[in-house]
C-alpha cells in the first residue's frame, strides 16, 4: 500500500493558523484586562478609576457649579438692591467709579486733590441747584412764548386763508354740480316719461299683435287638425266575444257559448248586439251569474227595445275590457267625475283587463273624462300614432262591475 506524503504548503498553512490563533488569544486577554481596569479601576494605577467613582465625581462637580451659579445670582440681586438704595441719595456708580452724588469726606478730599468728579457738597445743595435750573428754563420758555414773534403766525394765517379760498371754490363747484344734476334729473325724467309712454304703446300694440297671432295660430292648428284627422275615435262598435245559445223571454235569463275554458267568471258584463244590413244594433246588456266549462248562464240587465227587438238566440255578446284570448290593455288619462283613477283601475283589473301608466305600443283603449266631443291635442296625437280607440268613464262603467275589493 503506498504512503501518502503531506505537502509542505499544508504544514506552512497549519503553522500560520496556530500562530494567528495564539496572537488573537493574547490580544483578547490584554484588551479584556484593559476594559476591566477602565470599568472596575486599578488600585495600583491612579489613572484607572472605577466608573462609579467617576460618576460620583461628575455629580459633585455639577452640584458645585449649581451652587456657584446660585451664589452669583444672590450677589447680583444684592448689588441691584444696593444700587437702588444708593440712587435715593444721588449716588451713581459705574463699576467701582462714583459718577455723581452727595460728597463724603473722602470724596471732598479727592476734589481738593483736583480729581474730576462732579459731586455736590450735600443733598440740599444738589436739590436747590436743580430747582434753580428748572426755574430758569421755565422763565426762558415764558419769555419766548410771550414775545411778539410768538403772538403772530403769518405762515399759519396764510395757510388758513388759502384753505378758506379752496373751500369756497369747492362750495362753488358743488353748487354748480347740484344745478347741473337737477337739470339732468329733469331731462332724464322727461325722457323716462316719454319712454314709458312709448313702452305702454308698444305693449298695447304687442298685445294686439299677440292676440291676432294667437287667433291665427288657433285657426292654423284647427286647420291642421282637420287635415290630419286627429279626432279621437270613440268606441261605437264592439267586436263579438261569443253568442247567445238559448234565450227565453219569460225567465229573463239566457245561455251563452263561453265558459271556464275561456277564463270566464261570474260578474263579467257583456253588451248584446246584432247587425241589420251590416249596421251595428245595440240590444242591451247581460251579467254572468253561473259558469260551466263550455257554457255560462247570464241574467239580462237591460234591453234596448224589448218589444220590437228583444234579446234572442244568435245575438252576439262582447266586452272591450274582457277577452278570452289575451287581456285588453287600457290607459286612464286625466281626472274622472264618478270614481277616482285608482278605483277605475281596480274595476278594470277585476274584470280581467290590464292597466298601464302611459300610452305606447300594445295599448288597446284610452279612457278619458268627458264626452266624445271633448278634444285634447295629446289624445288626438296618441290616437293617430298608435291607432287607439277611446271610451269615456260612463262607457267604461258599462263593461266593468263598480264593486270594491274587500280589504284583508
Amino acid at each position: 500500500m503506498a504512503r501518502t506524503s503531506t505537502s509542505p504548503l499544508v504544514w506552512t498553512a497549519l503553522f500560520v493558523c496556530v500562530i494567528l490563533t495564539l496572537a488573537f488569544t493574547v490580544l483578547t486577554l490584554v484588551k479584556q484586562s484593559s476594559i476591566t481596569k477602565w470599568h472596575a479601576g486599578d488600585p495600583d494605577d491612579k489613572r484607572f478609576k472605577a466608573i462609579e467613582v467617576l460618576n460620583r465625581e461628575a455629580s459633585d462637580l455639577a452640584n458645585q457649579v449649581k451652587k456657584a451659579e446660585s451664589d452669583l445670582a444672590a450677589k447680583q440681586r444684592e448689588l441691584y438692591r444696593a444700587d437702588q438704595e444708593a440712587a435715593k441719595y444721588r449716588l451713581f456708580y459705574s463699576g467701582n467709579d462714583l459718577l455723581g452724588g452727595v460728597a463724603t469726606q473722602d470724596q471732598q478730599e479727592a476734589m481738593i486733590r483736583g480729581e474730576n468728579r462732579k459731586l455736590k457738597s450735600s443733598a440740599w445743595k444738589l436739590a436747590s441747584e436743580l430747582l434753580q435750573d428748572s426755574v430758569k428754563r421755565m422763565d426762558a420758555l415764558k419769555a419766548e412764548y410771550e414775545g411778539p414773534e410768538r403772538q403772530s403766525f403769518p405762515e399759519l394765517d396764510g395757510a388758513i386763508r388759502k384753505r378758506q379760498d379752496e373751500l369756497q371754490a369747492v362750495l362753488r363747484r358743488i353748487t354748480e354740480q347740484e344745478a347741473q344734476f337737477s337739470a339732468d334729473k329733469d331731462r332724464l325724467s322727461a325722457q323716462l316719461e316719454a319712454l314709458t309712454a312709448e313702452q305702454t304703446k308698444l305693449e298695447k300694440q304687442g298685445r294686439a299683435d299677440k292676440g291676432q297671432r294667437s287667433t291665427h295660430i288657433l285657426q292654423l292648428e284647427e286647420r291642421i287638425r282637420q287635415l290630419l284627422e286627429l279626432e279621437l275615435k270613440f268606441v261605437t262598435d264592439i267586436d263579438p266575444d261569443g253568442s247567445v245559445l238559448e234565450a227565453e223571454g219569460k225567465s229573463n235569463q239566457l245561455v251563452i257559448d263561453l265558459g271556464t275554458r275561456e277564463h270566464l267568471k261570474p260578474g263579467v258584463l257583456f253588451a248584446v248586439f246584432n247587425y241589420e244590413r251590416g249596421v251595428y244594433v245595440d240590444k242591451g246588456s247581460i251579467e254572468i251569474i253561473q259558469v260551466e266549462e263550455r257554457v255560462a248562464v247570464a241574467r239580462i240587465l237591460k234591453q234596448t227595445d224589448p218589444r220590437r227587438n228583444p234579446i234572442g238566440k244568435g245575438d252576439y255578446i262582447g266586452n272591450p275590457v274582457w277577452d278570452k284570448d289575451a287581456p285588453k290593455v287600457l290607459v286612464l288619462a286625466g281626472e274622472f267625475a264618478r270614481f277616482t283613477k285608482p278605483d277605475l283601475e281596480g274595476f278594470i283589473r277585476a274584470t280581467g283587463g290590464v292597466v298601464r301608466d302611459k300610452l305606447g305600443p300594445g295599448v288597446d283603449f284610452l279612457v278619458v273624462q268627458g264626452t266624445p266631443t271633448d278634444r285634447s291635442d295629446t289624445e288626438r296625437a296618441a290616437a293617430r300614432q298608435y291607432q287607439l280607440q277611446a271610451m269615456t268613464e260612463d262607457m267604461l262603467l258599462g263593461f266593468v262591475q263598480a264593486n270594491f275589493a274587500p280589504k284583508h
